[in-house]
């Protein structure tokens, strides 16, 4: 029998198969996890055994005892997580919320069920045996949901620990149905839940928070567009408002059936942009992906197979939250500006404010009466910019280009052509974050274009009209940054831009206006 003197410091020693812990004077503090606080890990009285498993590494600390490592049974949990030693063990919460992809609705399969002494915290407030399906607002008999494969998981892992799941998931709802938004109902019903379960269970610690939903928010362009922004007001909210959250509480996302009808569904590559793309919102964030896994034959809901291979994806996903600290560098647009002329000109010099300088991005648009090639050379402050393609639409021509190193404040624009223009503008952007290198640029003559958005990237746009009645340009998409302006004899244009916190693959850009010679040319720029 090995005897171990207990310091007030936490230390650690590796124990061999079937051995246990037994403290033979005073009390101790026992945990299986690396840890420094007084308030983590489990005390244990004089006699009482704790059990580990095999050949775990275990960390222990205490004033006033000693300990002997030997062999002593396993004490097995009984329900409402004690043991036969009246041991109360570490208990972590973990959240589920979402829609009926969270809940579940495939029929239970016949296999392995919740693990003895996992608990759910119900709709009524009690603490009782986890069984499928959960209670959750609208679960259906004789249903399983994910969380019963991350319960088998989390109980194989942690065998020492007590889980307690929070079922708060409802099938058909969203930000856009009104439900998930800050403040309203099934967000709010969650926090004050959770208030409540932590209150009268201070010793309880919030181990994660599991989201699965999107599919409500796929049925609408402004749904989409909004939903990167909504779902990181939730994270950030019930890192706030839930008491035993913090900003570091793991938040875990899951992706969509690979099937998801199109037609119904038509912006699901919006949603689930920000899904896969969710570690560049939040910290201490991960996303489980489905797009190999296989729907019940409704094109919406997981079969109960592929549920089991995503509870186990996700209780892995938890401990990729906890070790995902850092947000990448975005693309932010620090400034803007516009310049035009109706001059007839080869060369045009314009001073534009640059702002804060650095990395300046231009696009420039021009009519030339005999032909020519628009901006064959562009300088800003000094700064040779590099250029990108240009497109000709019956002597209407648009190009982008970019400079880094620009100097701060008001600077020289200097657009070299390669003959006459008669009418030449440039739209400014100084941006913050990018990695230039990887810009890239798509030309056409008319009103729509896609372009791949990079996570935490921008897009900017320059669109050319001629003569239009409307003197506009209405843009989907993008925000509009430039109303479309006259440089002279009806023609114009406008520009548009947007920031990315998530990528979004064949992004659609259009604009409506009823000119001539339309044109338009888009630049995604990714972060560094």
């Amino acid at each position: 029998m090995t005897m171990i003197n207990c310091t007030p410091e936490w230390s650690s020693t590796t124990l061999v198969a079937a051995e246990g812990w037994q403290v033979r004077s005073g009390a101790a503090y026992l945990s299986t996890e690396a840890t420094g606080a007084e308030d983590r890990g489990v005390r244990v009285e004089k006699g009482q055994a704790w059990p580990f498993p095999a050949e775990a590494t275990v960390y222990y600390r205490s004033g006033t005892c000693c300990m002997s490592a030997g062999v002593f049974p396993f004490l097995p949990y009984q329900a409402g997580g004690r043991t036969r030693g009246n041991r109360t063990p570490v208990t972590e919460v973990f959240i589920l919320a979402g829609q009926s992809n969270m809940v579940g609705r495939p029929a239970f399969d016949g296999g392995a069920g919740y693990p003895e002494g996992v608990l759910q915290y119900d709709m009524t407030g009690a603490l009782i045996p986890a069984t499928s399906p959960l209670d959750h607002h609208d679960e259906q008999a004789g249903d399983m949901g994910l969380a019963l494969q991350f319960a088998i998981d989390y109980a194989a892992a942690h065998p020492a620990r007590q889980l307690v799941l929070l079922p708060a998931a409802d099938g058909g709802t969203g930000f856009t149905t009104g439900h998930w938004g800050v403040g309203e109902s099934l967000y709010a019903s969650l926090v004050s839940r959770a208030n409540t379960l932590f209150a009268e269970h201070p010793e309880f610690r919030l181990g994660g928070i599991l989201w699965h939903q999107g599919e409500s928010d796929s049925t609408s362009e402004t749904a989409a567009n909004a939903y990167a922004t909504e779902l990181l007001a939730l994270i950030e909210g019930l890192r706030s408002e839930i008491s035993a959250a913090n900003e570091t509480t793991p938040f875990i996302v899951g992706d969509m059936v690979p099937d998801l009808s199109p037609t119904g569904y038509a912006f699901q590559d919006t949603v689930r942009g920000v899904l896969s793309g969710i570690q560049a919102l939040a910290p201490h964030s991960a996303f489980v992906a489905a797009a190999d896994l296989t729907d019940g034959g409704d094109d919406l809901h997981f079969d109960a197979a592929s549920l089991r291979v995503l509870g186990s994806r996700y209780f892995a996903a938890v401990a990729a939250a906890k070790a995902h600290t850092e947000i990448p560098t975005t693309v932010s647009i620090l400034s803007t500006g516009f310049a035009a002329s109706t001059v007839d000109l080869s060369e045009y010099t314009f001073m534009v404010d640059v702002g804060a300088g650095g990395t300046v991005a231009v696009g420039v648009v021009g009519r030339f009466g005999n032909g020519g090639e628009i901006a064959t050379s562009v300088t800003v402050g000094g700064v040779s910019a590099t250029l990108f393609d240009y497109l000709d639409n019956s002597n209407s021509q648009v190009r982008f280009a970019i400079a880094e190193g620009v100097p701060a404040g008001s600077v020289e624009f200097v657009v070299t052509c390669s003959a006459v223009a008669s009418r030449l503008g440039i739209h400014t952007w100084t941006l913050e974050g990018a990695d230039t290198s990887g810009a890239v640029s798509v030309i056409v003559n008319g009103t729509a274009a896609s372009i791949d958005a990079p996570a935490a990237g921008a897009v900017l746009a320059i669109g050319a009209s001629v003569n239009p009645a409307s003197q506009n340009i209405d843009w989907s998409g993008l925000a509009e940054r430039t109303e479309w302006t006259n440089y002279g004899y009806t023609f114009g244009s406008g520009a548009a831009d947007a920031e990315f916190r998530s990528a979004s693959t064949g992004h659609a850009v259009g604009m409506t206006t009823d000119g001539n010679f339309l044109q338009m040319a888009l630049l995604a720029v990714p972060a560094i």
